[in-house]
């Protein structure tokens, strides 16, 4: 059944900081855009996506593409 969460809802049901979830925003997590001010994300939206991701990914890759996001986090 899943919830529908806002940005930082959304990241703290992913683990993962608002800046994060923006990017994964950018990169195609499924959202709706509610009006210009509200982005509602929905959980089975956001478990597909790190489903897809893990699936796609070899486990090194992963391990790159995680510390790029964080190196990048840290130097903004």
């Amino acid at each position: 059944m899943g919830k529908w969460f806002q940005p930082k809802e959304a990241a703290q049901y992913a683990g993962i900081s608002v800046r994060t979830l923006r990017v994964w925003l950018k990169n195609g997590l499924e959202h709706s855009h509610i009006s210009q001010k509200l982005i509602l994300i929905h959980t089975d939206e956001i478990d597909q996506y790190i489903k897809g991701f893990t699936e796609t990914h070899n486990r090194e890759d992963q391990i790159d593409s995680i510390v790029s996001e964080c190196v990048a986090e840290v130097m903004s």
